[in-house]
């Protein structure tokens, strides 16, 4: 699957089952090809931030060493 094509990319599934760690992996791959990504998580659990090691719940927050993520 090419992901350059599409617009929206989501990852479900139940819990445990890495989510939040594949859809991390894919937007720092996009961002790294050049495409603007915004990373989304509906999960109230702070993933994002134990991944990205950054307090990124409730605002927008522009990752560190990853331009356009």
């Amino acid at each position: 699957m090419k992901l350059d094509n599409y617009k929206i990319v989501m990852f479900c599934g139940k819990r445990g089952v890495g989510k939040s760690t594949c859809a991390s992996a894919t937007a720092v791959y996009l961002a790294s090809k050049g495409k603007k990504v915004l990373l989304v998580s509906s999960d109230p659990m702070p993933s994002l931030s134990d991944i990205f090691g950054l307090n990124v719940k409730g605002e927008l927050k522009h990752i560190n060493g990853v331009k356009d993520l």
